[in-house]
Formats: C-alpha cells, structure tokens, sequence
C-alpha cells in the first residue's frame, strides 16, 4: 500500500472579507481614540509628552500591519492553502510574514507609553519605579530578540514564503516556542500595568465614587491581558505550514485585536482631562472681574432678590488660562491638589504657565474704590495674590433703592 500526501476534504471557504472587516472596524476605533488624545494633550494640556509621541508610533505600526495582512488576504490568507495558484500562495505568505514585524512592535510601543504613563505616579515609591521601568526595557528586548528569530530563520528570507528558494532554514518550532515565550512575557507585563495602576488608586485620597471611576478608566487594560493570552495560544497555528494560508486567520484575528486594544487601553487615562475641562466649561461662576489685559472693563454682577449671597472674586484674566494635574489627584476630582502640575496655553493667547505669570510685565490689581471700577495695571508680575470675599445685601431702602455690598474687611461701596 503507497503513501503519499494526505488529501483534505476541505471546502473552498474564505475567511478573510469577515476578518477584513473587523480588522479595519478596530483600525478605525483606535484612531479615533488616538485622535482624541492627541487633541487633549495639544489644546486642554498644553502638552505633548513622550508617550503621546509613542503611541503614535504604535497605531502607525499597527496600521502598517492591518494594510499588510489585507494585502495578504487579498492574494489567499483566510483559504486553504490547496484551492491557492502557486503564485497566490507565495504572495498570500510572504504579505503574512512581512507583517509580523510591524504587529509585533505596535503591541510593543503600546505597552511601553502606558508604562511611560504610569511612571508619573511612581516617583514615590522606589521598587515601583523600578518593576515599571523594568517593563519598559525587557519590551524592548524581548520584542527585538523575536523579530530577529523571525527574520534570520532561513538562510535566505525569501525561503519563508518560496520553498523554491534555494537554501534551508529552522525548524518552525523555533518560531512557536519563541513566539510561545514572548507571549508569556507580554501577559505578565499585561498584568502588571494593571495591577499598578490598582494599588495606586488604593493610596489616591479622593471621594470613593471618583476613585471607583477612575479605577475602571485604569482598569480598561485587562482587555489587553485577555487578548494576548488568546493571541499566545493561537501562536501554534504559525507553525503548521501545510495549510499555512487557512490555519494562521486565527492568529491574525487576536494579533489585531491586541494591538488596537492596547493603544485604545493605553489612551484612555487621557481622556480625563478632556471631561475636566467640559466639566469647567459647565460650571457658572457669579463674578466681579477687573478689567484684563486683553482690555476687557471690568463690569459688577450680583444676584436679584432679597439675602444675603457670597461671591468670590475674579480676575478676567484669570479666568482665560487653566491648570492642569498629570497626577490622578486633581481637586475637581476629589483629590487633594498635591500632584504635580502644569499648565498650557489657552486659545486667546493666554500662556498659563507660572514663568509667564510670575515674570509678566504688567498684571492687573484692583483698586480700592466702587466695586466694578477699572483695574490698574502694575509692573514687575505677581507681587501679592489675596482673595477677596463680597458680601451682597439687600440695605434699607430709600426712595431710590438704594444697596451695599459690603466686603469682608467692612468695606462699603454703594449701588
């Protein structure tokens, strides 16, 4: 009895227009979340820190990945391999095996700027410094030392996807095992960037309800520990090359989900800001402001009816830049304000930062006198800062209605 290669009773299914889809469907997601970040950090924050800068890096990798594979799937990836024209099926590997780089190095960059993330809230604590830095390096290396597994496998690269080449290479359990090693590494480091981010918000002294917000905004990157490890077990598929185009979908499916799942995961702590700042913008403040740099003529506000009303005073000026908390302790969070801070430029032209403030020419103090009187410019920036609390009451009235408002330091000033 003869032996000879096994036949398949396979039909001629196509799995890549579903796969295809999704792919894109979580391209598109993930840009949007980039897109969102990026505008937060240039136009609340003021801001563009170094891991902003990297996952840029990895959706620009992941994108570079998803339009390889597509390619791939347009020559046969998602067939089986003998429904495939020789020419179809070279091609059809050699766009796989071309993206592996670029997918291996988006899920890379992505876990190293939500590292990069959390270092600001680990400066207290020496060994968490350290286990997250660590993460950021082993990364790297890690990472590099699997691409180069895969690039240096044949003798000729081309021998990956031609069996023709002329040539030989390793065995594909190379491949796996490596693959099988980086994965474990990856979801190790999956969970570490969620367990830190947990015991940070346990030491954070804000109200529960922000704290148990803020802890499921963090905690978003267990979407990342789950695809890796589902993206880890279908690494076996990369090794069976007799049906290489079919057997490797299942691959490519939760290499993709992982990849966008980490740079939205990693954005997402961004995103605070942006509600901060809407949050800002909603809240009404009854004012007396003095007039600013920008000209403005300070104008009196009160509240109508009978009682007495508080009003903290401000500063037009003032109210046109904003300060902003990298730490997770902001005071209209419910934090304590002790974090570090800075401050960006506003759209009026406003720089907020405290060497702008401090050193600036001229700054507007008020002058004793009726209040919603003009301010004075003073050379030589900020020399005092004091608050000032006004008193609105409703005095007895004469024929002409006649009022007071009266400051905390006994100050009268008619209306």
């Amino acid at each position: 009895m003869s032996s000879g290669p096994p036949v398949y009773d396979y039909k001629d299914v196509n799995l890549a227009p579903g796969v295809k889809a999704a792919n894109w469907t979580e391209a598109a997601v993930a840009i949007i979340f980039v897109i969102v970040r990026m505008y937060t950090q240039v136009f609340i924050v003021g801001k563009v820190d170094i891991e902003d800068w990297v996952i840029l890096g990895a959706l620009a990798t992941a994108l570079a990945n998803t339009i390889l594979l597509t390619i791939a799937m347009d020559w046969g990836v998602g067939r089986h391999m003998q429904f495939l024209t020789p020419t179809q099926a070279v091609n059809a590997m050699k766009f796989e095996f071309i993206s592996q780089g670029p997918g291996l190095f988006s899920a890379c960059l992505g876990r190293i700027s939500f590292a990069l993330f959390l270092l600001k809230f680990c400066r207290t604590k020496k060994w968490r410094l350290n286990l997250v830095w660590s993460v950021v390096w082993v990364q790297v290396v890690s990472n590099i030392l699997c691409y180069l597994l895969i690039v240096l496998q044949c003798e000729h690269m081309s021998k990956l996807w031609d069996p023709t080449t002329p040539g030989k290479c390793w065995t594909p359990k190379v491949q796996v095992i490596s693959g099988y090693a980086l994965g474990v590494i990856n979801t190790i480091h999956d969970i570490v960037l969620l367990v830190v981010p947990m015991v940070i918000m346990t030491e954070l002294k804000m109200r529960l309800r922000v704290k148990v917000v803020l802890t499921l905004v963090m905690g978003t990157s267990i979407f990342g520990v789950v695809s890796s490890v589902l993206k880890t077990i279908a690494l076996g598929t990369i090794g069976k090359r007799g049906d290489f185009t079919y057997e490797t979908i299942q691959f490519i499916i939760w290499l993709t989900v992982e990849n966008y799942v980490i740079i939205c995961a990693s954005s997402v702590p961004s995103f605070r800001q942006l509600f901060v700042s809407f949050k800002r913008r909603g809240t009404t403040v009854n004012s007396f402001p003095l007039s600013g740099s920008d000209g403005e003529t300070g104008k009196r506000g009160r509240t109508p009816g009978p009682g007495t009303n508080t009003y903290g005073g401000t500063n037009r000026t003032a109210t046109k830049v904003g300060t902003f908390y990298d730490d997770l302790d902001d005071p209209e969070l419910g934090g304590e304000g002790k974090g570090r801070r800075h401050t960006g430029r506003t759209k009026d032209g406003y720089s907020s930062s405290e060497e702008h403030i401090v050193s600036s020419p001229t700054w507007v103090t008020a002058e004793r006198g009726p209040v919603g009187g003009t301010g004075v410019a003073r050379p030589g920036g900020i020399t005092k800062t004091m608050t000032t609390k006004l008193t609105f009451e409703d005095a007895s009235r004469g024929a002409g209605g006649a009022g007071e408002l009266v400051s905390a330091g006994g100050a009268r000033a008619k209306y």
